[in-house]
């Protein structure tokens, strides 16, 4: 998925396609994490070979969820849609609050985001291939793990 120049982690807005079958060089298939995360063969096989729209608002808000955090905080919500697969919604908060979240895909999970720096990344294979956009914490790191399925992702997301 390619992004223009002026797209960074300060500004995700936008509408994003995931093309099929394309690519190929570039990237692994999707089934084995799909896999992973217990998603049935026929969920996997229509999500790994039809386009998927994203589409991505980011905002400064008021958190969602009762918390301790007061004052505005990042928001990046994602609607994520795909041919004959229903819609998933993901309501992320850069606050570093814990948020649990249940979809039909994932089922219950509970996951964390913020913002770190480069230097915050402890693993080295996560450390290779980073542009760094800037000083500071450019990146966006996100912990998830599946409250049903015991499954856990760590995602760190920048300019690559």
């Amino acid at each position: 998925m390619a992004a223009s120049v002026n797209k960074t982690t300060k500004n995700l807005n936008g509408t994003w396609i995931l093309p099929r079958n394309q690519n190929k060089e570039l990237s692994d298939s999707a089934d084995p994490g799909l896999q992973i995360q217990d998603i049935g063969y026929f969920i996997r096989s229509i999500i790994c070979v039809v386009p998927i729209t994203i589409e991505v608002k980011q905002y400064e808000g008021l958190p969602k969820l009762s918390s301790t955090v007061s004052g505005l905080v990042i928001h990046i919500d994602i609607d994520q849609r795909a041919t004959s697969v229903s819609p998933s919604e993901e309501l992320r908060c850069l606050g570093n609050l814990p948020r649990n979240h249940s979809d039909w895909l994932f089922g219950n999970v509970k996951e964390q985001t913020c913002r770190i720096s480069f230097e915050e990344i402890n693993d080295e294979f996560l450390k290779s291939s980073w542009l760094v956009e800037e000083y500071g914490k450019s990146l966006i790191r996100s912990y998830t793990i599946s409250e049903d399925k015991g499954w856990q992702v760590y995602l760190t997301a920048g300019t690559w």
